[in-house]
């Protein structure tokens, strides 16, 4: 199933009387289609008269992926003791510290839960599934590619992508970095390139000369 603002609504009044004893405040819960989190708490920090607090509590959480019932309830309950955490102004080790392990510890043992202190999809899970194919479609996106080959003194050849913005900054200091004999830049939109970062810093990297001659016949030279 895929998350949704209805049953995240209907859920947080029942978990919040089940597991925290109807402490929590209501908050808004705001939905999104973002790939970086499933869930999250946001809030903003005021000062005050006793102090730092925090305050203005929202709620996130991601409908992008397919997701069991019951991977949707622990992440549901895992930012609901982060909540209860910031509501109350609880200090912790760390996000998923000695107080929050310890809660949720408690729900697990109590309650027959599996929450744990990443959000992690279970092995087989629709949203391991997505993932991959995301994973694979970004590998196999056609876009623009901005590729230094640079031959090394002693006859090797490596190469490094840049951004549009920096080929003459890397043009420039390369040499200043490795013992190169020549350096060519080329353009290419072969997804081959996908693997490669985006270099802001004279960083070389192996290529073997077999994938170098393969993609060069579907490259074009770039004079500088």
């Amino acid at each position: 199933m895929k998350p949704t603002l209805e049953y995240i609504r209907k859920k947080y009044p029942l978990f919040n009387q089940w597991y925290f004893g109807g402490k929590l405040p209501d908050v808004p819960i705001i939905m999104s289609n973002a790939a970086t989190f499933l869930g999250k708490v946001d809030y903003t920090k005021k000062r005050t008269l006793h102090g730092i607090e925090n305050c203005n509590f929202k709620m996130r959480f991601s409908n992008r992926y397919d997701i069991s019932e019951d991977e949707l309830i622990d992440i549901i309950i895992h930012e609901m003791i982060h909540l209860y955490i910031l509501y109350f102004n609880i200090n912790d080790s760390s996000p998923h510290g000695q107080v929050f392990r310890k809660m949720m510890n408690d729900i697990n043992a109590r309650f027959g839960r599996h929450i744990t202190i990443s959000h992690k999809a279970q092995k087989g899970s629709m949203m391991n599934e997505q993932r991959s194919m995301e994973r694979i479609a970004k590998s196999e996106e056609l876009k623009k590619h901005y590729i230094c080959i640079a031959e090394l003194s002693n006859g090797e050849k490596a190469v490094v992508q840049a951004a549009s913005t920096r080929l003459y900054e890397l043009n420039r200091k390369l040499p200043h970095y490795y013992d190169i004999k020549s350096i060519r830049w080329y353009g290419s939109i072969s997804p081959f390139w996908n693997k490669y970062p985006n270099s802001i810093t004279p960083k070389l990297y192996h290529i073997s000369a077999d994938d170098l001659n393969r993609e060069l016949l579907e490259m074009v030279e770039i004079n500088l």
